[in-house]
C-alpha cells in the first residue's frame, strides 16, 4: 500500500482528503503541526511529499 504523510492544520480539510485518499487505497497518516510533520519524515519512507510546505498558499 502506498503510505502518504497529509500534513494539513484545517481539520476539515484534512478530513475530505484523508476520505477520498483512503477510499483510493492509500494509507493516510495526518499531523496538523509542522514539527511534528518533519520528525515524521524521517521515521518511514513515503510515497508523498509536499515539497515546500507553503506551496498550496503561492
Amino acid at each position: 500500500m502506498k503510505q502518504i504523510l497529509l500534513v494539513e492544520d484545517d481539520g476539515d480539510i484534512a478530513a475530505l482528503l484523508r476520505l477520498n485518499l483512503e477510499d483510493e487505497g492509500y494509507v493516510i497518516t495526518h499531523e496538523a503541526d509542522g514539527e511534528k510533520a518533519l520528525h515524521l519524515l524521517g521515521q518511514t519512507h513515503w510515497d508523498a511529499v509536499n515539497p515546500r510546505p507553503d506551496a498550496a498558499q503561492r
